[in-house]
């Protein structure tokens, strides 16, 4: 039975296929740096055992809390402000855009980072002693020389995505800095460098970033300034007044979703240890396996969305949720289904220490289901304009986490963080998605969705089940159920490519440089 579709127009299907064009570009983006984050958390892992990994891991979790109120919301808004004034036509004053959003970012986290490397003993002894504690102190002071590069770089590789590329972030983000972070990190490892070493070594390419983030968007300015009047060069009173508007709501609500997602690895090492707080951080960046096909969704999709609301546009805006929230299903729920039955066999990867992590591994896995399902509510959210709702979202969502935690750690360890941190998913995802539906009557619901849903439960998850629980869980039975379901579930997927336009994402890849005007449909 097929399920039912209907058939895009060739505007609507140029649209999808320019989507899929960036997508795709951000999905193997994602791919590689998956692969060398993996790679590098491997490095840590065995180059350093479970404490120093748990060292190793703490640092960059407080990094990126830091790193987040550095850019205080600058890089969200500035793909937002570059892509909706450019579909308005004000290209004169992109200029002034930038330059609004870098020089408060450069200023404050210039200050905070002189504050950061004076406070770092009394945060490392916060959560270690002994040889830990000295190691997590030079850690920490090694990143607050990079903390004012870290904001710079963030907010300028937005900027370019706000014009409508995705070659800088994918080339900058996602190939060139995961690829020479496990390399350098292992060269520290190898000359004898504990954790600290290691942290330096990680951070050492951001200044590079930041240097190759300013020339491409002096590069993008320059074009999108051609045949119009001359770009305006510094930020008048009303137009940084309007871009912080949005931008400061925006930073206040990104704190509290890092808090969110990195808090978790700290207060685990506070409540537990830091070996449980190594084994934690270890298994749940598996969770980024699963997170490819969104991420780069989210990069591609915040742009074209913006501009479409900006003019008007509910009907074009509608049909890029429903699609890309359909492709997001299909792809990525295969793999999550899998590291959910798979866990206790796909820890082992890391090393004896980490079977704690098979549990917590699990429960994040079918969590992450409803962040896929309800497709990227939060970049829409944003993109409408709707700061203060996205501020609120995320404080509820970081109250439940760390409340949680506070309350099942000590008697759950690990598996007590992920409950919390999957209680804190669900909340920050559906009331989002129920908030879009309400206030600009968009869905993600399609055919394709529930049918690519049903397909991938069946295929995977029921396939999982059955290799842990009627056959030995061995890695072989794993490798036979993941290839016999991929095999079935491509078949299901290219027979009824419609509901899940296909057509469009197959275009894209295909004839990266012009659309075609073939149909495809949607459900």
């Amino acid at each position: 039975m097929k399920p039912a579709g209907r058939t895009l127009d060739h505007g609507q299907f140029s649209s999808v296929v320019a989507l899929g064009r960036n997508v795709a570009l951000g999905f193997g983006g994602s791919i590689s740096s998956a692969l060398l984050g993996f790679v590098l958390t491997l490095v840590v892992a065995r180059g350093l055992g479970a404490s120093g990994a748990g060292t190793f891991f703490v640092a960059l979790a407080v990094f990126g809390i830091l790193g987040s109120v550095m850019t205080f919301g600058a890089d969200v808004g500035a793909v937002r402000t570059i892509s909706s004034y450019q579909a308005l036509g004000r290209n004169d004053e992109l200029g002034a855009v930038v330059w609004a959003a870098v020089l408060p970012v450069a200023a404050v986290s210039a200050v905070v980072g002189v504050a950061f490397f004076g406070v770092s003993p009394q945060l490392a002894e916060l959560v270690a002693d002994g040889r830990e504690r000295e190691e997590l102190e030079a850690a920490l002071r090694f990143l607050a020389v990079f903390l004012p590069l870290t904001g710079v770089s963030s907010v300028l590789l937005a900027a370019t995505r706000g014009f409508g590329t995705m070659v800088p972030y994918v080339a900058t983000e996602q190939i060139a800095k995961p690829l020479v972070r496990p390399l350098a990190v292992a060269g520290a490892i190898v000359l004898g460098g504990g954790a600290a070493a290691a942290v330096f070594a990680w951070a050492a390419p951001i200044a590079v970033s930041a240097l190759v983030g300013g020339l491409w968007v002096l590069v993008l300015l320059r074009r999108a300034g051609r045949g119009t009047a001359r770009p305006r060069r510094l930020p008048t009173r009303a137009l940084t007044a309007e871009f912080w508007r949005f931008s400061a709501v925006r930073g206040l609500a990104s704190v509290f979703q890092t808090l969110t997602n990195s808090l978790d690895v700290v207060l685990v090492a506070a409540l537990a240890s830091p070996a449980d707080a190594g084994i934690y951080a270890a298994v749940t960046r598996l969770l980024r396996v699963g997170g490819l096909a969104q991420r780069a969704l989210i990069l591609a999709l915040g742009p074209r969305i913006s501009a479409l609301l900006a003019v008007g546009d509910r009907d074009g805006a509608q049909l890029l949720y429903r699609v890309s929230t359909t492709w997001l299903v299909a792809i990525s729920f295969p793999a999550y289904l899998l590291l959910a039955a798979a866990s206790p066999t796909v820890v082992q990867i890391f090393g004896d220490d980490f079977g704690p992590g098979a549990v917590p591994l699990t429960i994040l896995s079918l969590a992450m289901l409803v962040n896929m399902g309800t497709g990227p509510v939060t970049t829409i959210l944003l993109m409408a304009g709707k700061a203060t709702w996205n501020l609120g979202n995320t404080a509820g969502s970081l109250v439940i986490n760390v409340a949680l935690n506070l309350l099942l750690i000590p008697p759950f360890g690990l598996t007590g963080a992920a409950i919390a941190w999957s209680a804190a998913i669900l909340f920050e995802n559906l009331v989002p998605a129920f908030q879009i539906a309400r206030s600009l009557r968009l869905h993600p619901l399609s055919a394709g969705l529930l049918f690519f849903a049903a397909a991938a439960i069946v295929c995977f998850g029921g396939g999982g089940l059955v290799a842990q629980l009627l056959l030995d869980g061995s890695p072989s039975a794993f490798a036979a159920v993941a290839t016999i379901g991929a095999a079935v579930y491509g078949g299901v997927v290219w027979r009824w490519r419609g509901p899940f336009a296909l057509d469009a994402l197959w275009e894209a890849v295909r004839l990266p440089r012009r659309a075609s005007a073939r149909p495809a449909s949607v459900g």
